[in-house]
């Protein structure tokens, strides 16, 4: 039995519900053999290769730094968030703060099966003289099947291996320690920036993987699979009241239940113009989607045909 299949359950029957896995040469050159169908789902990825290499930082070209003690907040999703002033202005500190949470994100690849069911109910209701009357009502429901959620986050490289800010709409490119001089120097009360981080990995082959796991199984109803990222991101925001509003899930919230949004947003978006900068940095994986396959083939396939919810494991 694999990790992956005792880290699932040890008494789940995992090599009696699947039959033996095929080669991966022979799973994905099976006449079966699918690309994942929904593409709208699949994550966007920044091309590395657009960027003349001038332009991207790599840790063998980074600066010696000292590691950052400001202040910050860590969201329900692991993003790293700071509306610490002492980022407004300072080239270095922003530098420093950047690099000192430049950790691997969380990775996950989540897939669903689920099928559409109409069903009808006899309504009754009276009338204005007291009567009865019964009509039918139809409507349709989603009913999921099964879900589970494969962790590869202990296969992310902790070291990143390339950082790149994303050209203007000009195609104009900057290296990262423009866009920190350019933030430190501004005097937008709603500057801000925001690193992104990404895999360098075949994202559309480990999809293709898995759904095409759970189609070897015979189940024949709608199929999602996702790969999802956690503390993915960090955010440097100015340490203005403005921003700290603008900024705030609740003063957000309200803003769209009383509609105030059709008022502030264009006002919002106008005076962040040109300060909301995007930079990505890519970490790699040391797992092939070949291993992933070996590794997950039976747990995958087992957890489908037992029909199983909310199953998490260590791929």
């Amino acid at each position: 039995m694999s990790k992956a299949e005792e880290a699932l359950n040890p008494n789940f029957p995992v090599e009696a519900s699947a039959p033996p896995p095929p080669s991966y040469s022979d799973f994905t050159s099976q006449n079966g053999f699918a690309y994942y169908p929904k593409v709208e789902e699949l994550p966007s990825y920044f091309a590395f290769d657009s960027v003349p290499d001038t332009y991207i930082l790599t840790p063998q070209t980074c600066p010696s730094w000292q590691p950052s003690n400001v202040k910050f907040e860590r969201e329900n999703d692991g993003d790293i968030k700071s509306f610490d002033k002492s980022l407004d202005y300072s080239k270095e500190e922003l530098w420093k703060f950047f690099l000192t949470h430049l950790n691997p994100p969380r990775v996950f690849i989540a897939a669903r099966g689920y099928h559409h069911e109409t069903r009808h109910h006899t309504v009754y209701t009276k009338d204005a003289d007291g009567r009865t009357h019964s009509s039918v009502r139809t409507e349709t429901i989603t009913v999921e099947d099964f879900n589970f959620s494969i962790d590869i986050s202990s296969f992310v490289q902790k070291q990143w291996s390339a950082l790149v800010v994303v050209p203007e709409k000009d195609g104009s490119y900057r290296v990262f320690s423009e866009v920190l001089d350019s933030y430190a120097s501004s005097e937008n009360k709603l500057k801000q920036i925001i690193l992104r981080k990404q895999l360098d990995w075949d994202v559309q082959g480990a999809i293709n993987m898995v759904y095409n796991v759970i189609r070897m199984t015979g189940y024949n109803h709608e199929v999602s699979v996702t790969m999802k990222l956690g503390a993915d991101k960090i955010k440097v925001y100015s340490s203005s009241a403005i921003s700290s509003l603008a900024n705030n899930t609740c003063v957000r919230v309200m803003c769209f239940l009383t509609c105030l949004w059709i008022i502030f947003m264009p006002t919002y978006l106008i005076a962040r113009k040109n300060i909301d900068n995007k930079i990505v940095c890519k970490f790699q994986m040391v797992i092939s989607v070949e291993e992933l396959y070996r590794r997950n083939y039976h747990v995958i396939y087992a957890t489908v045909v037992s029909r199983s919810k909310n199953r998490l494991w260590q791929g």
